[in-house]
Parts: C-alpha cells; sequence; structure tokens
C-alpha cells in the first residue's frame, strides 16, 4: 500500500516517513509541506493513504482532504 505523508514541519514529517517506511508492507511515495504540494502529489502519485497534518499551513486539512478525493 502507498502513502503519501503530509506535515509543514519537516524534521515531525521526517519521523512520521522514517516510522512509516518500517511498517511492512507500507511504501512512502511522496511527501509535502504545504496543501499545494500534497495535492499535487495525490493528483500525481495517486497514493492508497494520505497522512495528512491536523493543522497544514496555508489551508485546513479538512479542504485539503476534501480537494484530494
Amino acid at each position: 500500500m502507498t502513502r503519501t505523508l503530509v506535515d509543514d514541519d519537516f524534521r515531525v514529517g521526517q519521523i512520521h516517513s522514517d516510522y512509516v517506511r518500517r511498517v511492512q508492507d507500507f511504501e512512502v511515495v511522496g511527501e509535502a509541506a504545504t496543501v499545494a504540494e500534497a495535492l499535487a502529489a495525490v493528483r500525481t502519485l495517486h497514493p492508497d493513504l494520505l497522512l495528512l497534518d491536523s493543522c497544514p499551513t496555508a489551508a485546513d486539512s479538512t479542504s485539503c482532504a476534501g480537494s484530494a478525493c
């Protein structure tokens, strides 16, 4: 299963990415720091799951998640 991670704090995003990469059958296919990057990654990479920070900068996570669907 492929995942795209979104977190506006690089350090926290890296921790999440490192953790997900260690989980069997999980593959990180993209990482994003902004809502715009996240939406572009979803459109390009078509991940099975989007892991989204609850408070990303520039927009709220609800509108980002809705736009990603």
